[in-house]
């Protein structure tokens, strides 16, 4: 009986198999007209536009609290990097934003410099909540065994999650060297380790970003899961992300599509960011949900016993839970 049951438990995807790999493929297309996608990466990008000020406010904050605690200059550097990275089009908008949210924040040590970053972290944490309504969906579930206070509480808590990513990426990418070159004068490596760390934080940072997906994907939706801290749908949409990251920053170089709308030209060419973007993480998001769903003992057995599950999702669910059991 033992024997029976583990040859019946689920098997791991076999990357190698060029049939399963096709055959998720031709799932996850279908999956991603079926879950209308693109319109879900539509709200996230409107939700994200109006959620971008009070975003950039609580990190701006942090950021002010980052630089009294360790006297490393975040603000002035993000506005560098903007200066130095982002679009044409988008320059001027988010440095007025950057502007205005340091202006509210001022030295961050202030009580009302904390009042602007929570009412900030509440304002921002709509772009998330969008995310998780469509994780939602991508595991065919409603939000219903979780209460308002705990949605709430989650949402809020991956957006202040996602505000200090940023600051400490910022830090791990414009310091880099800095560290580098401090931890290997205290360890007493030498030049040798600072040359590799120099080379590894790039990698570091792309697998920080790997990570950070892999939160959003296991805490966002309603459902009990297994936590892989790199998930293959946080790994594509990484990857997916850079290259469109490539792709969008060389196509409003060459074409300036925001030119043709003047002053809300900057803001056209961010909605579409922001859209594209949308579709890569919602397509991260809908990988891992058919993963789960068919590999995954804790998404089976939760699926099989939501009340409010999608009908086929949880009948489906329910034929694979013996397997599990």
């Amino acid at each position: 009986m033992v024997a029976q049951h583990a040859a019946q438990r689920p098997q791991a995807m076999d990357w190698r198999s060029q049939d399963e790999v096709k055959s998720l493929g031709k799932e996850l297309l279908a999956k991603f007209k079926q879950d209308k996608v693109t319109s879900l990466a539509a709200a996230f990008a409107y939700f994200t536009v109006f959620a971008i000020p009070a975003l950039i406010i609580l990190s701006v904050a942090i950021a002010a609290w980052l630089n009294d605690a360790t006297n490393v200059q975040v603000v002035e550097h993000l506005k560098t990097s903007i200066n130095d990275r982002a679009p044409a089009d988008t320059k001027q908008l988010l440095n007025s934003i950057v502007d205005n949210a340091v202006a509210k924040v001022g030295n961050g040590a202030s009580f009302g410099a904390i009042l602007a970053a929570l009412i900030a972290l509440w304002s921002g944490s709509a772009a998330v909540g969008a995310l998780i309504e469509a994780f939602n969906i991508a595991y065919g579930v409603e939000e219903d065994s979780r209460s308002f206070i705990k949605k709430k509480g989650t949402t809020l808590g991956l957006t202040l999650l996602l505000a200090l990513f940023i600051n400490l990426a910022l830090i791990l990418l414009v310091f880099g060297r800095r560290i580098g070159q401090w931890i290997a004068d205290q360890v007493g490596l030498g030049s040798a380790f600072n040359v590799l760390w120099n080379v590894l934080r790039w990698p570091l940072a792309i697998a920080a970003i790997m990570a950070i997906l892999a939160v959003l994907y296991y805490a966002g939706p309603d459902i009990e899961q297994s936590f892989p801290w790199i998930s293959p749908g946080s790994v594509v949409a990484t990857i997916l992300w850079l290259i469109a990251t490539a792709v969008v920053g060389i196509y409003v170089s060459f074409f300036k599509p925001g030119s043709a709308y003047g002053v809300v030209g900057s803001v056209l060419v961010l909605l579409f960011f922001l859209y594209v973007t949308g579709i890569v993480f919602l397509l991260g998001a809908e990988l891992n949900a058919l993963l789960a769903k068919r590999y995954d003992p804790e998404t089976i057995r939760d699926l099989a016993r939501k009340p409010e599950a999608d009908p086929e999702t949880r009948t489906t669910a329910q034929q694979r839970v013996h397997q599990v059991t």
